[in-house]
């Protein structure tokens, strides 16, 4: 028997830890205000992977090593997301349901309840910085189910906790509530008993999806106009529109059935392959049919350029060691994008963030990003001479091979710069190199993790000269390599002077630190509790940061 408690949070704790048995659970209202459901309804987790990514990212933040997303595709009525991580206590339960849009992480009450490191608010309890900031990640959920069940235990205990979670849909909560607060739907909750103490982490089951996210995850529009194409159009046309890689297709009975090229479902990957020989074959695909010029998505982008602004985004790396024709995949895409960027007669910007280092570029790739470095090196003085300021280089007579003076990270970004510089070239643009920014996931030393750069291009149509030579030339335009170098000129600086974001995090953090320290002790010389200040300042300075996301 637990003791009675005057917090009703630890009164409701203490109730679940006795309520054994679904049979007998312990049942609530779920409350909220209108910050929490203007959060949940603006649009960011209306996408089924918006809020499977945040269920994944509490799975990091409590230190979980692997994560297991299920689904009944294509059917998509069940969702389960599974993690090893530390779990929950029936504390941190309570807390969770009776607290949306309140997260404990980066608070005194975090360490209390066990989700946070017990010397720092701010990283979880094996040391990693917490994603979560708003307290409202696993309630995402309300946009694309009805109801959902937790199950979680932590190391130690030998009961799990079991929650059933019916929920009312955020964006039909009314918007004129009674002093700010709205009831968000109820809750169940019991504990049962396991025999494995040992066992850890937090099952996630959405059940009772809602039609439009299963008609979204099941591309039915799509599918729709495939299936109607068939009767109206040309069976070659139909099979045209088939997407490349797809998982199948269900008809009003909920059976499959082949598509037009008579199968029941395409894949990138083979059933035998494990989750990482999974993963690549994906992005490959996915780059490989940017770059196809018969696939959906290479028309695509034919059809809707140019654009004013182009966003990369490669998390797993840009040169992967698959290629075609001996070109990295990666760049036979970008390559396809500014062909058909060749005919804006406006500005556009470029922009690539991807992951760089030993690991994500391989040797081949590598190689060629430091020839294209060196070539323009000893092609162009300019080019050399800020390159040798940048690295601090001493007037020599030998030779300077650019290998010896950077790192993976930095060959990259000058080889690939000089890439898109060149491509630009031939294509009629010119490029001026805008910023570059790095960001070292790992510490310590080491080559850059994350690069990020920016370039702008403008209209630079080559102009042929006249058969006839009835045009006379009076200035003759720069030839190609005269352009290339002219654009080139200011690479070196740019990338040894990039923004290094880890760093300037860091530094800024230490000035946070020193103005809190330096508030802390006036306080606490005037008397007050200079503890409760900080925990008020770290809690509003994260509130006030997400804020501003």
């Amino acid at each position: 028997m637990n003791p009675p408690s005057s917090n009703p949070d630890q009164q409701f704790a203490n109730e679940l830890r006795e309520a054994i048995g679904q049979s007998d659970p312990i049942e609530h209202a779920l409350t909220t205000n209108d910050r929490v459901i203007a959060r949940v309804t603006d649009g960011i987790y209306r996408q089924p992977g918006s809020a499977v990514r945040e269920l994944i990212a509490n799975a990091y933040d409590a230190d979980a090593t692997w994560v297991s997303v299920k689904t009944d595709a294509p059917k998509f009525s069940r969702m389960t997301v599974e993690d090893n991580g530390t779990g929950m206590t029936p504390e941190a339960v309570i807390h969770l349901l009776h607290n949306i849009g309140g997260s404990a992480k980066r608070t005194k009450q975090g360490k209390e309840l066990g989700i946070t490191s017990p010397t720092d608010s701010n990283i979880s309890p094996s040391g990693r910085r917490l994603i979560g900031k708003l307290g409202i990640g696993i309630f995402s959920v309300s946009q694309l189910t009805h109801s959902f069940q937790i199950i979680t235990k932590t190391a130690g205990d030998s009961h799990r906790t079991v929650v059933l979670v019916n929920l009312r849909q955020f964006a039909d909560v009314p918007t004129t509530p009674e002093e700010g607060t709205f009831k968000a739907g109820s809750y169940q909750a019991w504990r049962e008993r396991t025999d494995d103490t040992r066992a850890h982490g937090t099952t996630i089951i959405l059940t009772a999806i809602r039609p439009q996210t299963r008609d979204s995850l099941r591309s039915e529009q799509l599918w729709g106009a495939i299936t109607h194409s068939l009767s109206d159009e040309s069976e070659a046309k139909a099979r045209s529109s088939i997407p490349t890689y797809h998982i199948g297709h269900l008809d009003a009975h909920g059976l499959h059935i082949k598509d037009p090229k008579n199968q029941e479902r395409s894949l990138p990957w083979d059933e035998r392959d494990n989750a990482q020989a999974t993963f690549a074959k994906m992005v490959k695909s996915v780059w490989e049919s940017v770059g196809q010029s018969r696939s959906p998505e290479w028309h695509r982008v034919k059809r809707d350029a140019p654009f004013h602004a182009i966003n990369i985004d490669l998390c797993g790396g840009f040169a992967g060691v698959e290629k075609s024709n001996g070109v990295p995949n990666y760049f036979a895409a970008l390559q396809a994008i500014l062909q058909h960027q060749m005919h804006s007669d406006e500005d556009f910007l470029l922009f690539i963030t991807t992951r760089m280092d030993d690991d994500s570029v391989d040797d081949t790739a590598k190689e060629a990003l430091i020839q294209l470095a060196q070539q323009i090196h000893d092609d162009c003085a300019a080019y050399a001479s800020d390159f040798a300021t940048a690295w601090s280089l001493q007037d020599s007579a030998s030779p300077i091979r650019v290998a010896d003076f950077v790192d993976t990270g930095e060959a990259f970004m000058l080889g690939l710069t000089q890439w898109i510089i060149s491509r630009g070239v031939e294509l009629g643009l010119k490029a001026s190199v805008r910023s570059f920014m790095t960001y070292r996931v790992a510490p310590g030393v080491g080559d850059d993790d994350i690069v990020s750069l920016a370039i702008r291009f403008k209209p630079d149509p080559v102009v042929r000269p006249d058969p006839h030579g009835l045009v006379k030339v009076v200035n003759p335009p720069p030839t190609p390599a005269e352009k290339i170098c002219a654009q080139s000129r200011t690479v070196p600086g740019r990338v040894n002077r990039r923004a290094k974001v880890d760093e300037l995090l860091r530094a800024h953090a230490e000035e946070f630190e020193r103005c809190i320290q330096a508030s802390s002790e006036l306080l606490g010389a005037a008397g007050y509790d200079a503890n409760l200040y900080r925990d008020w300042v770290l809690q509003e300075h994260g509130e006030s940061k997400a804020a501003a996301q």
